[in-house]
């Protein structure tokens, strides 16, 4: 009975991978406050929230992947696809904004998180060309 209470032992995190959390934290921290200072509009500081925190959570999510350098590709287009997405939005769709709050914009950053976590698997088979196999027996 008690050994079905306990965690797997592949869902514990170690503190290497909880600092690298805190380093992603602190990351987001540094570019809020380096656009801040540098007089770029309020509505920036939501984009990089919302570039941070989607890419974040699919990391850490993916952590079993984090070998394969597949993984790390597959998330690099993705960002770069991502980055141009958000520069284009904001910076063109958003032209009259000034200030957008980051609250307004999570809506929009919990949806891709479930968009990103399909188009790195998909990108990922891609580049390797072993699609994942899900077996529910």
């Amino acid at each position: 009975m008690h050994g079905s209470l306990r965690q797997p032992p592949g869902n514990k995190s170690s503190s290497k991978e909880d600092a690298y959390g805190w380093v992603f934290v602190f990351l987001c921290l540094v570019a809020v406050i380096f656009a801040d200072r540098h007089g770029m509009p309020q509505k920036w500081q939501a984009a990089i929230v919302g570039t941070f925190l989607p890419f974040a959570v699919v990391i850490t999510t993916l952590r079993a992947r984090w070998r394969h350098w597949s993984f790390w590709l597959s998330l690099g287009i993705c960002f770069s696809v991502h980055i141009f997405i958000v520069f284009i939005f904001f910076e063109y769709v958003l032209i009259n904004v000034q200030k957008l709050a980051i609250f307004a914009w999570s809506p929009v950053a919990l949806i891709e998180v479930f968009l990103l976590l399909i188009a790195v698997k998909r990108v990922e088979e891609k580049i390797t060309g072993k699609p994942e196999v899900i077996r529910l027996s």
